[in-house]
């Protein structure tokens, strides 16, 4: 052990040294204290050494505070039963294997290297019993075995002189005197805590399928019960059904039925939050099988739980979840403590009794005479606090107050001021709440409080972070500009295209009208009525493309896209009727004689009029409108941002949330968090054990989340994947990839009004390099004037050819008809071959624009059926087979 050698050498430079007293740090012994154990840090020396800061403790306060402190300009002492940092907003997924232990914890030495590597600076495993502040000691002893003090050897007592003391020893889990708490239940609160979760539930789970168990005895080893009903309660138990359903059904399937979680809290689930969101999580724990029970417990016995009202509730697994309270240490210093019990802190956070002495973090609160209220249990508080103090101590050492007893009248600068940023706990099936509001007393506004969906996307080899979803507040959120960057992006990028074509048509259409006059030439006067359309039709079609980016109202439920459509056929009518005047024009001309045309002007014309047809056809063929548009509802989708809706009957979650919060603890002292998952890779070790054989990656889909009494499930989900490809549930992956032989190719789909602007110009080229040909013909021999004519004649019919397609393509979406690049036949036998679907009924496919697709159907499912799951799997195939953009499903069982 690097501290214990450390010690040593220390003491043996001492009694080498103390005749010639050149070592810096002086001992001190007390009674009590063996020889070998009294070896420690003395005080330092003003002017030959560095100020020595101490901290106590390694939670969010301490590891902050020690991270930003100047280690040039202090020498850092840090003193804690464990050498690392524990991430306990994410100690609930260790559990289940969604997050490895290793992912939750980080070192000291890499928090603070200066710890690892600075001659003055260490760390020691151990524990404070007690502060001097006369002194400036703290007396420590070393631990083992998870922080408590038993080993083989009695305990390494050891004292510590500091300049500066910050106690940040955090906060102890509270018992609340029930008798058999400390003895039987798990606390979730180290990294140990977890892996001793882990190992019980899976241990539960293989005694479980001996032969020979009873069916009460089954059912008691697999029931899971929580005590405590804070944000740590409600996420464990929400990732121990979510394991259930996912894991213990495919894996465990002989025991899958006894299994169950029950969560007891005496009030109510996450008491400090809205009470929509306290409502809204509720309904998704019950939707997930986990049971609420309101009660108090009286007594916890090995093998069940005694409720006040004399009910027994037998447990295989207790975690205990009800919040912190004042250590021990805490209790027993002299110091003056808030009205919470804990050490008592003026504004800015110094322990005002004494001198150098601060306190941070779950262990401190404000004195009654600052007029400040205690703050909440939670990491936003303890990691602010951390950041505050390591200013404060940074710059008191550049004022030469940074050795003991130096900082009486030091300028201590603003006072601590915390601002609440609200509270985040996720409830499982990949759902988050996310309370704004800076206080749990403030009234309760709409915009305060969010209901968020996490999606787990990968993209090659690495996991994306977890999306967001949320409500945008429209009606449906097809045309919400407000949410839809990337649309509004493209939108903009067409009208440009668009602008840019009328001003080049408007120029040309001038020099054709001209020149056409001075030439005596038809077919230059058609082109220029040609532009002239084109320019009316541009028009439109900017108009329609700045249409379509109106927000969706109740009315317009599906927004005004179809504006699009209306103002391309509007402008294909347009080229008919001109073209139509401009074939009579050139037969009334064969009929009648005419007068002479200039082949040379007529021919320079034309090939001026190709080159900015040319331009034009490069400007609007290029990366035609939305290219591979994917709208969903509420958002635009691609690999890198994904936008949607999560709508439940009972909550709705509303605004443009993206907002992470650290927290350990709500203001019931249970811990509240920010949430981040990266990957959930199912991995656990042991003698009972091994499940390393797969790295698990969820999806989740969002949409309209519509769950009815009736038993069916209803869910509008925009999942649409640009690049083509789904990361699918694990426990249905590889089934469905069997059933897929072949990926439908997913076209690019262009804006219509720009690829109706593009016919326009395609047909002005043609006509264009008629006219050239004709011209130099005329030009060659002039009295074969007819040519003229003639070109007319022929080229208009070409272009009226060309605008065949387009119209068909109007009227499919028009009469609401099947997209011609899906087979409704192939795609209904693909869904009917998913494990658990029964059949599909009431299949509707059609678009309301080119390119933007819709779905509805109803899928029967088998009566055992997990509906979820097969909801995961029938949008999952549509999106990554069709790449069809907004799809409604309602789920039903088969009757018996």
């Amino acid at each position: 052990m690097s501290w214990l050698r450390t010690l040593a050498r220390i003491s043996r430079s001492i009694s080498s040294s103390s005749s010639r007293n050149t070592f810096p740090h002086s001992i001190s012994t007390s009674p009590g204290f063996s020889s070998a154990a009294s070896a420690g840090l003395g005080p330092t020396l003003a002017g030959e050494e560095k100020p020595r800061l101490l901290v106590v403790g390694s939670g969010w306060a301490g590891c902050r505070l020690m991270k930003g402190v100047d280690a040039g300009m202090y020498d850092i002492v840090c003193v804690s039963p464990r050498n690392h940092m524990v991430f306990t907003p994410l100690l609930a997924s260790t559990c289940v294997g969604t997050l490895e232990f290793r992912s939750v914890a980080e070192p000291i030495g890499r928090i603070q290297p200066s710890i690892s590597t600075a001659p003055g600076s260490y760390f020691f495993l151990a524990r404070c019993t007690a502060i001097d502040p006369d002194s400036h000691t703290v007396h420590c002893e070393t631990v083992s075995d998870h922080g408590t003090a038993r080993d083989a050897h009695e305990p390494w007592k050891f004292k510590v002189s500091y300049d500066k003391l910050v106690i940040a020893t955090g906060a102890e889990a509270s018992t609340f005197g029930i008798r058999g708490v400390k003895e039987h239940a798990i606390f979730l609160r180290e990294v140990h805590h977890a892996q001793e979760i882990r190992r019980k539930l899976l241990l539960n789970l293989m005694l479980s399928d001996v032969p020979g168990i009873s069916e009460d005895e089954k059912k008691r080893l697999l029931h899971c019960l929580v005590i405590g009903g804070g944000p740590t309660g409600v996420e464990f138990s929400g990732e121990l059904s979510d394991f259930i359903i996912k894991d213990v059904h495919e894996r465990y399937s002989h025991v899958k039925d006894y299994i169950n979680v029950t969560l007891i809290e005496a009030n109510e689930i996450l008491s400090s939050f809205d009470v929509r969101l306290r409502q809204y999580a509720t309904n998704q724990l019950t939707k997930s099988g986990v049971r609420l029970v309101r009660g108090l417990v009286k007594d916890v016995q090995p093998e069940k739980v005694v409720l006040s009202d004399g009910t027994e509730v037998p447990y295989g697994l207790l975690v205990w979840s009800t919040g912190v309270g004042p250590s021990s240490l805490v209790k027993s210093l002299g110091f003056p403590k808030s009205p919470e019990g804990r050490i008592g802190v003026d504004e800015w956070l110094r322990v005002p009794s004494v001198q150098d002495v601060f306190a941070i973090g779950d262990c401190s609160g404000f004195l009654e005479g600052t007029g400040r209220t205690t703050l909440p249990a939670l990491a936003q508080v303890a990691e602010r606090q951390g950041k505050y103090l390591c200013a404060l101590l940074n710059r008191m050492g550049k004022a030469g107050g940074s050795y003991a007893n130096t900082a009486a009248n030091a300028d201590l600068g603003d006072p601590f001021v915390y601002k609440h940023l609200g509270s985040m706990a996720t409830v499982g099936r990949y759902k988050a709440l996310v309370d704004l509001r800076q206080s749990k007393m403030e009234p309760q506004a709409s915009h305060s409080s969010q209901i968020i969906d996490i999606s787990i996307d990968k993209s090659g080899d690495e996991s994306s972070i977890a999306r967001k979803k949320i409500c945008g507040g429209t009606a449906c959120g097809f045309s919400d500009s407000t949410s839809d960057s990337r649309d509004a992006k493209e939108r903009f990028a067409s009208m440009r295209k668009l602008l840019i074509a009328v001003i080049l048509c408007a120029i040309f259409m001038a020099v054709e009208v001209v020149g056409g006059i001075k030439a005596n030439s038809l077919a230059i006067l058609t082109d220029a009525t040609h532009l002239l359309s084109d320019v009316a039709a541009f028009a439109i079609s900017l108009f329609s493309i700045w249409a379509s980016g109106w927000e969706a109202t109740p009315r317009q439920s599906y927004g005004f896209f179809r504006i699009e459509i209306l103002g391309a056929l509007v402008s294909i009518q347009l080229i008919w009727l001109l073209t139509g005047i401009l074939l009579y024009e050139a037969i009334a001309r064969l009929i009648h004689d005419t007068g002479e045309v200039q082949g040379l002007l007529m021919f320079s014309v034309a090939t001026f009029g190709l080159l900015v047809n040319i331009i034009m056809a490069v400007l609007l063929g290029h990366e035609h409108g939305h290219g591979m548009h994917n709208h969903s509802h509420g958002g635009h989708e691609d690999s890198n941002n994904e936008h949607g809706h999560d709508h439940d009957h009972d909550e709705h979650g509303h605004g443009m949330h993206n907002h992470s919060h650290g927290g350990h603890e709500d203001s019931n002292n249970e811990h509240g968090h920010d949430r981040d998952h990266d990957e959930h890779g199912h991995s656990y070790s042991g003698t009972h054990s091994n499940h390393d054989d797969d790295n698990h990656d969820y999806r989740q889909e969002t949409g309209h989340d519509h769950s009815c009494e009736g038993g069916n499930v209803i869910r509008q989900s925009p999942r649409a994947n640009a690049g083509g490809s789904d990361e699918l549930d694990p426990l249905w992956h590889e089934s469905e990839k069997s059933l897929v032989s072949s990926k439908h190719v997913k076209g690019q789909t262009r804006n219509i009004n720009v690829h109706s602007a593009y016919l326009h110009v395609l047909g002005d080229s043609i006509q264009s390099v008629g006219v050239m040909i004709g011209g130099a013909i005329i030009w060659w021999k002039p009295e074969w004037k007819l040519i003229d004519m003639a070109c007319t004649l022929f080229f208009s019919v070409i272009v009226l050819i060309t605008t065949i397609k387009m119209l068909r393509d109007i009227l499919e979406v028009l009469m609401e008809s099947t997209p011609r690049q899906i087979n409704a036949t192939k795609l209904e036998e693909g869904l009917c071959q998913l494990d658990g679907v029964v059949a599909i009924h009431e299949l509707h496919i059609w678009a309301i624009t080119v390119g933007k697709v819709l779905l509805a159907c109803h899928v029967t499912i088998a009566p055992e059926a997990d509906a979820e799951l097969i909801l995961d799997m029938v949008i999952g195939f549509i999106n990554r087979e069709y790449n069809i953009s907004h799809v409604t499903i309602q789920i039903e069982r088969q009757s018996m």
